[in-house]
């Protein structure tokens, strides 16, 4: 007798793998079958720095950069922030150049955290900076120089301390004043206070003392470069105006 062989379970086999690469071309056509990894998302690191102290008054730069692996994310949208009392708050924006680096100028009247952040783009990721702060200094000096220079074009009247007219000590009693020092009025009594300083490392807000001997027959405020602010005889209203004598010491209040 010969075997009989059967060709059932054959056509069942065939007939399964039919079906299932029908399916398959059917669902791929209709575009509900794509590669995972080619659409996976692609996570970012942002980056910002550096951490600055600078005067008040001052405007200073920092530097963010985005990255997804080690390459660059290059002209994306990302956004500067500034911590505040109720969180984060935008700064300023800006957009990444070729090599993912964005550049922001600010110009913070106090100490403040910024940070970056990137809100995603494409299959990349959102992804945000750690906090960097940039610390603002009052520079003491400075500040006595904008008092000083808010009085410009008041009456020079002898005996005066102001608001409405000055002498020299009085005028100097009146801005310094304003920045918690207390003076007398009289230029050699002001002479015994606060530092000596020497003409190498005179300041903005420094008093200068005309005179010598113990004994100043005028002062004035010094401005920077050269300049001095006063009130300085009668008929000249309070201005700035250069150094004109070499003879006078300095002394530093704040």
């Amino acid at each position: 007798m010969h075997a009989v062989r059967s060709h059932r379970r054959p056509t069942q086999k065939k007939t399964r793998i039919g079906w299932a690469l029908g399916t398959l071309i059917g669902v791929v056509g209709a575009g509900a079958v794509v590669a995972p990894a080619a659409f996976a998302a692609s996570s970012t690191q942002s980056t910002l720095g550096p951490a600055r102290t600078i005067s008040s008054g001052q405007s200073t730069t920092v530097t963010g950069s985005v990255t997804s692996g080690s390459a660059p994310v290059r002209y994306a949208n990302v956004q500067l922030q500034a911590s505040t009392g109720n969180g984060w708050a935008k700064a300023s924006s800006g957009r990444t150049f070729s090599n993912g680096k964005v550049h922001f100028s600010i110009h913070p009247t106090r100490s403040t955290y910024y940070r970056l952040v990137f809100p995603g783009q494409g299959i990349k990721s959102a992804s945000a900076s750690g906090r960097v702060i940039v610390r603002v200094i009052t520079d003491k000096g400075r500040e006595v120089v904008k008092t000083a220079a808010s009085l410009a074009g008041r009456p020079y009247r002898y005996g005066a301390a102001g608001p409405s007219a000055f002498d020299c000590s009085g005028y100097t009693q009146y801005v310094l004043k304003k920045h918690g020092k207390t003076l007398p009025h009289s230029a050699t009594a002001q002479a015994r206070y606060g530092k000596s300083v020497g003409r190498g490392s005179i300041k903005p807000g420094d008093l200068l003392f005309f005179g010598g001997g113990g004994r100043y027959s005028h002062v004035a405020i010094y401005a920077g470069g050269g300049q001095m602010w006063d009130a300085s005889t009668s008929g000249k209203p309070v201005a700035k105006k250069k150094i004109w004598s070499n003879t006078y010491t300095v002394r530093r209040l704040v």
